[in-house]
């Protein structure tokens, strides 16, 4: 009886295993859906770009011209050798005796050193420049990872709404066919025409038609979310939040004011009147003199000196002085490269100057465009009232017989799109928000300087 008792345990713990184990196979590799909130899809945009790295990597190179600049002030340090064989010999005979004039074997083992002495600042014009070199790229990586940032967040507000939407339309459908077999009904007692489920039935048409625009494109904004975040592009992949606006203190001045001091295009371009203007300077210095001093040692042989009568020994030796370079005429070069870089910081300042202008014209913008999207959420808010007391109204009009299916039909019709226009409103004022965010230079990636 024991034993029985027991082989029936266990027989039991195999099918549960082994029902474990198929259920656990039945399910697909990677089903996980991946949820992102505002703040995690940003955070997670910026991180893993292509375009990011690539500026990243730009700005080590614009580290390692600042360290060619620099290399300037070194002396630069060379080591040669040299082997020469001479044949014939050079020898003379003089007093019956035969002398040898030089080596067969030439050999040189030498180290010099050359070193700038003065050239009227160009090595210092060149550092400045290679160092406006690494702002301009650190803005660049800013710049971009501002961008994505943006599109992030207004893809994710995308996602929000169409996501929305698509559930206001499945809504809309479920009603109008609760209505269609209403209508249907009514038709059998002969309390209505078939005009009514013949209409019905167009406006169901009509919408699904809508839905399946809305949910294409929902799956649209989705693979571009996916590829923002660096996900598979069949990854499932669900946002959550809402629309709640987070409005941004300070008038319109403040606000100018602001975009000015942070925008990181306005920076670069102010990066670029500043690099033009170095360039400038170089270029009018092309033509200066520069002093080098040199300095080198080492062993040769071929030397005849009064302690040394052996040509093939080899003699230590050793050399220093001083080279001063004037240019005299180098063909109206240094002249036209300064009349160029003129031309480029003047058509920077302009640049700068006219972005700066585009930059207090969006903020304003932004600004007038949140406050319009404002007043369409309080409208909307108004019009959504509205609609459901004069739905309450059809429906127990409806009830009593007083009016037909179709105008029941209308008015929640016009509820549902109430709704989704109240839907809209908010999501154009989220869009308004991040408008004015981004023209106002707003760091949303920076956890540390940004809002969110």
């Amino acid at each position: 009886m024991n034993r029985k008792y027991w082989t029936l345990i266990m027989l039991t713990m195999v099918m549960v295993t082994s029902k474990v184990f198929s259920q656990q196979e039945d399910q697909p590799a990677g089903s996980a859906e991946v949820q992102v909130n505002a703040e995690q899809a940003i955070a997670r945009s910026v991180t893993n770009q292509p375009l990011i790295q690539a500026a990243e990597a730009a700005v080590e190179s614009a580290r390692a011209k600042l360290g060619q600049a620099r290399s300037a002030y070194y002396p630069n340090i060379s080591g040669t050798a040299s082997w020469d064989r001479v044949i014939p010999n050079e020898q003379l005979f003089f007093g019956g005796e035969l002398f040898t004039l030089a080596p067969t074997d030439y050999w040189d083992f030498n180290v010099g050193a050359d070193q700038l002495i003065y050239d009227f600042g160009k090595r210092e014009f060149n550092v400045k420049l290679a160092k406006s070199g690494i702002d301009a790229a650190l803005i660049n990586v800013d710049q971009i990872k501002t961008n994505i940032a943006f599109e992030t967040l207004r893809t994710f507000y995308s996602l929000l709404f169409l996501g929305e939407e698509v559930a206001s339309f499945d809504e809309r459908i479920e009603n109008l066919e609760q209505h269609r077999r209403d209508a249907e009904n009514r038709e059998k007692t002969g309390s209505s025409t078939h005009l009514d489920v013949v209409t019905t039935e167009v406006n169901i048409a009509n919408v699904k038609a809508d839905r399946i625009d809305a949910a294409d494109q929902l799956e649209r904004q989705k693979s571009r979310l996916r590829q923002l975040l660096g996900l598979d592009p069949d990854e499932p992949l669900v946002a959550e939040g809402d629309f709640a606006s987070d409005s941004m203190g300070g008038d319109a001045s403040s606000l100018v004011e602001k975009a000015l001091d942070d925008r990181p295009d306005l920076l670069q371009a102010a990066n670029s009147v500043e690099m033009a203007s170095l360039d400038k300077t170089l270029a009018a210095l092309g033509n200066r003199p520069s002093i080098t001093a040199g300095a080198g040692l080492g062993f040769k042989n071929g030397l005849f000196t009064v302690d040394n009568t052996d040509l093939n020994a080899f003699e230590f030796n050793w050399n220093v002085g001083l080279a001063l370079n004037v240019p005299i005429f180098d063909g109206f070069l240094t002249a036209n490269k300064t009349s160029e870089a003129e031309g480029s910081l003047a058509a920077a300042k302009d640049e700068a100057e006219d972005l700066r202008r585009t930059i207090e014209a969006q903020v304003l913008q932004a600004i007038r465009s949140l406050a319009a999207s404002r007043s369409r959420v309080e409208n909307s808010a108004d019009q959504l009232t509205q609609t459901k007391q004069a739905l309450d109204i059809a429906r127990a009009q409806y009830t009593l017989g007083v009016i037909t299916n179709l105008q029941y039909l209308d008015s929640q019709t016009s509820l549902e799109l109430a709704k989704l226009n109240r839907l809209n409103a908010l999501y154009k004022e989220a869009l308004s928000e991040v408008d004015l965010e981004q023209a106002v230079g707003e760091d949303i990636w920076n956890k540390e300087g940004g809002k969110r």
